[in-house]
């Protein structure tokens, strides 16, 4: 897994935790406020639905990317699906902006191989037929035609 898609995705848990503890916060203030002042119950009962969901989807960001996030591509699923909760909840949300932009992250790690001692020897070992063809041609043994069609051969 991509280490910048897995940080944003650290970064959407974080910030899925915060709103579930804004949330929290939402619902103690409505209790604490005098009937009078308080909002539609509506908007509470909106509230505790919005903290199991973020529950949720925090639950599968955090499973969709454990071990390393070496499981990512098989546990997918689970990474899609937090992103649809958080479409559907608050599409504004910092944490769902984050996912959108973790989607368009390729999941490939592009590593550079090092040039391992097989193919080194693989490379010297061509060198080696090149000039050995080369002192044939110089020598007479070929003629150019046979040398360019083993040097082809080779290459």
């Amino acid at each position: 897994m991509n280490n910048t898609k897995r940080a944003l995705i650290i970064t959407a848990i974080i910030l899925n935790i915060l709103n579930i503890g804004l949330n929290i916060y939402l619902i103690v203030s409505y209790f604490m406020l005098p009937s009078i002042e308080r909002e539609p119950l509506f908007y509470t009962i909106f509230d505790i639905l919005q903290i199991v969901a973020f529950m949720i989807s925090t639950g599968f960001l955090i499973y969709s990317i454990a071990g390393g996030g070496k499981y990512f591509q098989k546990r997918y699923g689970f990474y899609m699906t937090s992103v649809m909760i958080g479409l559907i909840l608050n599409l504004f949300s910092a944490s769902t902006i984050i996912l959108i932009i973790t989607m368009f992250i390729s999941d490939m790690v592009w590593i550079k191989p090092e040039e391992d001692k097989s193919a080194s020897e693989m490379k010297s070992d061509k060198e080696k037929k090149i000039e050995h063809l080369r002192k044939l041609k110089e020598e007479g043994k070929i003629s150019e035609k046979e040398f360019e069609d083993e040097l082809i051969k080779l290459l």
